[in-house]
């Protein structure tokens, strides 16, 4: 059953929602900034905002998909609100494993392996789009 209007501003206010949705923005700027900016300075800085804000904030991002989907569970996965959460679910899951894989790697080698780069920054675009159009 899809949600009326006053139940959809009502979820948004939400101060957990609204953490969430800072928390993507941020990440979203920042892991943009590092893909496609100049090496320097600044991109050091973006790297520890990025890898910061990702640390800090992907508990109380977990926390508020998984209380999400626990109150839209009834909602079919077979609608547009259903197939774009679930795959929402899903991309941002990817993007959780790899931002771990590559923070620990970072953190305790050398480098960040290539292919965990690759498919954080991949995974990067379907959340972004899938949250935007759920």
């Amino acid at each position: 059953m899809p949600l009326t209007a006053q139940e959809r501003e009502k979820e948004w206010l939400r101060q957990l929602a609204a953490v969430t949705a800072a928390w993507l923005l941020i990440e979203t700027v920042t892991g943009l900034w590092l893909m496609l900016g100049p090496f320097g300075d600044t991109m050091q800085v973006m790297t520890l905002v990025h890898t910061v804000a990702g640390i800090v904030l992907t508990a109380p991002w977990i926390w508020y998909l998984a209380s999400h989907w626990w109150r839209r569970r009834d909602i079919r996965a077979g609608s547009q609100a259903g197939a774009t959460g679930y795959l929402a679910l899903a991309t941002s899951a990817g993007l959780i494993v790899s931002g771990v894989v590559i923070t620990v790697q970072a953190l305790w080698g050398a480098r960040i392996g290539d292919g965990w780069k690759l498919i954080h920054q991949v995974a990067t675009f379907a959340p972004v789009g899938s949250v935007g159009a759920h």
